[in-house]
């Protein structure tokens, strides 16, 4: 399969734009749904480390399902399902101890420390991040809003391929210019899906 070409990503950039209200909308409500339903589970059993991975692993199917659903392919925008699938296969407990990634879309310690600085009221620890809703909303901030500060920073294109590098490669590296062979993989996992 082809990478869309430009004009096909901007129609359908278009596209999205005009329901953009419309889905933020259906996906708040959706996360308040999970959310719900996260605390209906913890409330009605007991707790202990075989019911916290099972709740996991049920969040983290509903929000793979919730991603696949309300994403578009060719969007400017990043589409978060085949980050996850990327990332994680959609295991919520997934955990690369190279650098101490965890969860859905493997959020590193870095990524988190960003988070908790630019989130002082709402900050989370390592082990918050084995929750699918609390993974999701790091990686779609960091995705959606602190790489493209990152990238505007540096007067570079805010583009999808920039943020996959900068959301693989790190920041540093986009900025430098270099692509890592791990890098390209990912670039061609994301564009001609995952397997």
């Amino acid at each position: 399969m082809e990478m869309p070409s430009f004009e096909r990503r901007q129609e359908c950039f278009k596209i999205l734009n005009e329901f953009k209200e419309s889905q933020a909308q259906v996906e708040r409500d959706l996360m308040d749904k999970i959310e719900e339903g996260e605390n209906a589970v913890k409330k009605s059993l007991t707790t202990g480390p075989l019911l916290n991975w099972i709740v996991a692993i049920s969040m983290g199917i509903v929000i793979a399902f919730i991603l696949f659903f309300s994403s578009c392919a060719y969007s400017e925008e990043v589409n978060m399902h085949k980050i996850l699938m990327i990332e994680s296969s959609g295991n919520p407990m997934a955990h690369r101890k190279v650098d101490n990634s965890r969860g859905l879309f493997q959020i590193t310690p870095i990524c988190l420390e960003e988070w908790n600085m630019f989130h002082p009221k709402n900050k989370y620890n390592e082990d918050d991040l084995w929750s699918p809703r609390i993974n999701y909303r790091i990686a779609k901030w960091y995705m959606n809003k602190r790489i493209p500060q990152m990238i505007r920073h540096y007067r570079l294109d805010d583009t999808v391929d920039n943020r996959l590098i900068a959301y693989n490669a790190g920041i540093s590296r986009l900025i430098d210019g270099i692509v890592p062979s791990t890098t390209k993989s990912y670039l061609n996992k994301y564009y001609r899906g995952v397997k």
